[in-house]
């Protein structure tokens, strides 16, 4: 018989003005990216005019509140999960800061760019912001059906010291694939541990 692969719940696809506002987000990036390092290398010779953090904090700031809301309205896909963009900004800003404040103190003649704090302190509350949302949505976006079978799920393992895929299908009424999502899922979320292959329908999942 042929093994069925877990299913997930169907993805809507990202609508425009999110993809519209990462793009925006790019931009400005690299823009103020390449004004704060065109500073630092003037050695303060020359200041980049114009309330730069500002517009950028009000776009990342736009971008961050309109998908955390979509995701609380729609889910969050696999997609999303697995390629979180908020780090690189995060990593962009940080690293440049380390640097920075690196070369301006064992250097010689370097100063550190006006707005660089301002920037990568924006950019980190934005990001944890992000994060403990996430937090939040993830502990209670759970749909009633998926809980009770994980309940089921647990109860089932402890009662035999370890259930299978086709256990549950047969014992909560799930689909085989369901059971195997399911059962994965609750491996991600370290409640269970796999004994054996995950495509092996007698695979067991222990409670941990």
């Amino acid at each position: 018989m042929p093994t069925l692969e877990p299913t997930a719940p169907a993805e809507t696809p990202t609508p425009f003005y999110l993809n519209f506002l990462w793009a925006l987000n790019l931009i400005w990036t690299f823009l103020l990216l390449g004004m704060n390092v065109a500073e630092f290398l003037q050695k303060g010779q020359w200041i980049y005019q114009g309330p730069g953090s500002l517009i950028y904090f009000a776009t990342l700031a736009a971008y961050a509140g309109s998908k955390e809301t979509h995701q609380w309205v729609q889910g969050e896909s696999r997609r999303e999960t697995k390629g979180r963009k908020g780090i690189l900004f995060v990593g962009v800003w940080v690293i440049f800061s380390m640097g920075a404040f690196v070369a301006v103190n064992l250097g010689k003649g370097y100063a550190f760019p006006h707005e660089l704090l301002t920037i990568t302190l924006e950019v980190l509350a934005i990001f944890f912001g992000t994060q403990a949302s996430r937090a939040l949505r993830k502990g209670r976006g759970k749909a009633p059906k998926t809980m009770k079978l994980e309940e089921g799920i647990l109860q089932l393992a402890k009662e035999a010291g370890g259930v299978a895929s086709a256990v549950v299908s047969e014992r909560l009424g799930a689909t085989r694939g369901e059971a195997q999502y399911a059962l994965q899922e609750m491996v991600k979320e370290g409640r269970l541990k796999k004994i054996g292959k995950s495509t092996d329908p007698d695979t067991k999942y222990e409670v941990v």
